[in-house]
């Protein structure tokens, strides 16, 4: 075990030359947060991030489709560092958990997480473990299953909360586990980092849906060795504002990643996944279907890039952003992206953005069902293609429900 009490030096970065713009206020709480309460390693490499980034700008492709100025103002709001926000996780006999508020890491947990955090390439998820009050980190020991769904909350009050969490899976381990975000009020803001490193031949099966109100950036970093597996299934209805980022990075042979998202966003509601996926070594495979029905004055967007280097011969690679528009006042926007640099590789990737199929209603309506029913079956169908129909009923349930209140009335 080590005690994280070595001085963190805040002055050598906190007035680097891409953070002037940064508030007194956010500094100021950088500064304030007990030294005790905070490993001092972990905050210096995440706020050191965040200074060479800077905040979320206009020209930053990152943030296309998002506005760069909301964002801006909601990161510079002052975090409640006091507050009870931040993780909660189910107290298991076959996970080790530790709050970093303790000031005590294990040796192997440090230095993975310290290493992500240096490379961090997402403003806001650096913000996220340089300002989050008790960041936690969960580690599965190798052999390990967890059958039973793990769940993990996240939990914001106020005008400002920032979280991280850091999940490590050893060799040959596998969990089951469901990401939910509970935001109180309309205005309330929460800014959160979860990283996950998969050792070799180990399996995460991870859900997660969006809360239905407040402000959110959520990034999920995934790190996957030799062999390891992950499934991923996305939900939201969206609200005033909902953006996860994802990263992927597949760092070991026959790795394999399949990420899913169904979302159905309404009214002035607004959803956007960015994805980035990379394949840094051979003989891995990876699928992405990212499916969105538009509603009312509803704004969702997919941007998603998977990068193949140069040594990842025998890549097969898919994609596949998809959005329904169900009203004219709607938008949707998706950008795929391939940047392949070996050339013995299968990828693929494509985007539609458009209405009803005619033909398809036409059909149905032959076969003696009425138009309502026809757009309702067709609609259903296209969204729940994008769930994964393994997931337990616990965890499925409750995500179907949410997407198919947020339909009705609406087809």
């Amino acid at each position: 075990m080590t005690t994280l009490t070595e001085p963190r030096h805040p002055s050598q970065f906190m007035r680097h030359a891409k953070a002037p713009e940064v508030s007194e206020g956010l500094l100021s709480a950088f500064e304030a947060i007990p030294e005790q309460r905070i490993p001092s390693l972990l905050r210096a490499a995440a706020w050191k991030a965040f200074s060479e980034l800077g905040l979320p700008h206009s020209g930053d492709e990152d943030y296309s489709f998002v506005s760069a100025g909301e964002l801006h103002g909601l990161l510079s709001r002052t975090p409640q560092t006091d507050s009870t926000s931040g993780f909660e996780v189910e107290e298991r006999v076959d996970l080790e958990q530790f709050s970093l508020a303790s000031g005590l890491l294990p040796e192997e947990l440090l230095v993975p997480w310290k290493t992500a955090v240096l490379e961090e390439h997402d403003a806001p998820a650096a913000l996220a473990v340089a300002l989050a009050s008790n960041p936690q980190a969960l580690s599965l020991k190798a052999g390990t299953r967890i059958e039973k769904p793990l769940l993990l909350t996240c939990r914001a009050e106020g005008a400002r909360s920032d979280a991280a969490l850091f999940f490590q899976l050893e060799a040959g381990s596998a969990a089951k586990v469901s990401l939910r975000s509970e935001i109180s009020g309309s205005d309330a803001f929460l800014n959160a980092s979860v990283l996950f490193h998969i050792g070799a031949d180990a399996e995460l099966d991870l859900t997660q849906m969006d809360p239905p109100e407040g402000l959110q950036t959520l990034k999920l970093r995934f790190i996957l060795e030799r062999g390891a597996r992950l499934h991923l299934t996305c939900a939201s209805t969206g609200s005033r504002l909902q953006r996860l980022a994802l990263e992927v990075d597949l760092r070991g042979p026959h790795a394999q990643a399949d990420l899913r998202s169904a979302v159905v966003v309404g009214g002035a509601n607004r959803c956007h996944r960015h994805v980035t996926l990379r394949h840094h070594v051979p003989d891995c495979a990876s699928k992405q279907l990212f499916k969105a029905v538009v509603l009312g004055s509803g704004r969702s967007s997919v941007d998603g890039t998977v990068v193949v280097d140069r040594d990842a011969q025998h890549t097969d690679a898919r994609q596949l952003l998809q959005h329904l528009m169900l009203s004219k006042e709607g938008r949707a926007d998706a950008k795929p992206r391939l940047l392949i640099h070996a050339d013995d590789v299968k990828c693929s990737h494509g985007a539609a953005v458009g209405k009803m199929d005619p033909e398809q209603l036409f059909y149905l309506r032959s076969r003696g069902l009425d138009a309502k029913s026809a757009h309702e079956l067709l609609t259903h169908a296209f969204l729940m293609e994008a769930l994964d129909t393994s997931l337990p009923a616990e965890i499925s349930g409750p995500m179907r429900a949410r997407l198919l209140g947020a339909l009705e009335g609406a087809v």
